[in-house]
């Protein structure tokens, strides 16, 4: 096995501990002069380096089980499959190797998981074109002349380069699913798909979108049509996310949660703009005051001290009279308070839709 590690100006420790662990094993250290926020031509530059037939991109806040490569190496070792892939887990920033070794001595130290072939066209038509159903790249293993044929393509994206290597290389090939979940992917403030944006960085996120609409239509999974209509969609749902996380209706929130007179604040929802509401609020709240729920309790408890409950497994009875409970999703607001039933009559409720429109 050969070792790369990119590394793109890391501001941490991070290279003394990487010449720490690799100096006993082949490898080879990238060094970047400065951060570029770049991540998939980060990607290239180990690619072009690797000497091996297979690759896998192991990100740095990314863990996997210790039987992953035994358990995919074999399977994308057969001539017939083009990529193999294992379910996803995503992690708080707190969450640590050691948690991943407890749960691995449970249920995922069973031998039973399914392996599926999927032929790669009907991937795209069935999963991909909905999103990037192929979460974290470190739960994939690639060949590499076929990545390389590819990766040129999204040097350039910050975004959504992934969905679009997933997309070219399932066109033409076959596609290994394992559905176990080997592979915990970390969320946290700083991530790429978590952290705030600019205008600029909006932008860029909407034009690499315009490009995966556009690669679907030449592949007549849309027509062009339906292509710019999902593009204009996702504009208008950036410009909602934009104003319900902007200043001036976080500080209402507060001011709101302020003058009610409420014990805890309940935020239902930590999507993009629940958790800028949770940063938000935990910087002016006690932490103990502060409660989410959202159906990736994992995720959420590493933000809150107190204990998360999946909305599934939410009982009312959960609730507090003295709660001030806002809805963090612009999506799903009568469905919860659907939920809520006789009891949203004795809660203090808030919606997004109050603040943004």
């Amino acid at each position: 096995m050969e070792i790369i590690f990119v590394d793109d100006a890391s501001s941490d420790n991070t290279l003394k501990l990487v010449e720490t662990y690799c100096w006993k094993r082949p490898h080879k250290i990238v060094k970047a002069k400065r951060n570029s926020g770049m991540p998939f031509a980060q990607w290239k530059r180990g690619c072009d380096l690797a000497a091996g037939d297979l690759i896998w991109i192991a990100e740095s806040d990314d863990l996997v089980i210790n039987r992953f490569l035994s358990i995919l190496v074999p399977i994308i070792a057969e001539p017939d499959i083009d990529l193999v892939f294992c379910d996803s887990i995503k992690i708080g920033p707190d969450y640590t190797y050691k948690n991943l070794l407890e749960e691995e001595g449970g249920a995922l130290r069973k031998d039973s998981f399914g392996i599926s072939k999927i032929l790669g066209r009907s991937y795209i038509f069935e999963k991909l074109a909905m999103g990037n159903v192929i979460e974290n790249v470190s739960g994939v293993i690639f060949r590499k002349d076929l990545l390389m044929r590819h990766i040129g393509r999204i040097a350039n994206y910050r975004y959504m380069g992934d969905w679009l290597l997933y997309i070219d290389i399932a066109n033409r090939g076959t596609l290994c699913h394992v559905s176990s979940p080997m592979n915990y992917f970390r969320q946290h403030a700083a991530t790429t798909r978590s952290a705030k944006r600019s205008d600029k960085d909006l932008a860029k996120f909407c034009d690499e979108y315009d490009s995966v609409q556009e690669r679907l239509a030449e592949l007549k999974v849309f027509d062009k049509a339906a292509a710019r209509a999902k593009s204009l969609e996702l504009r208008n749902r950036i410009g909602r996310v934009a104003r319900a996380t902007s200043n001036n209706v976080l500080l209402r929130i507060e001011k709101d949660y302020f003058s009610s007179g409420c014990g805890r604040i309940v935020l239902w929802g930590m999507g993009q703009i629940g958790r800028t509401v949770f940063s938000h609020m935990s910087s002016v709240v006690p932490p103990y005051k502060v409660v989410a729920i959202d159906k990736n309790p994992t995720w959420v408890s590493s933000l809150s001290n107190e204990p998360v409950i999946s909305p599934d497994n939410y009982f009312l009875s959960e609730f507090k009279l003295d709660d001030f409970l806002l809805i963090c999703t612009l999506d799903y607001e009568s469905q919860i308070i659907s939920i809520l039933g006789s009891k949203k009559n004795r809660l203090t409720i808030k919606r997004l839709s109050d603040y943004v429109y």
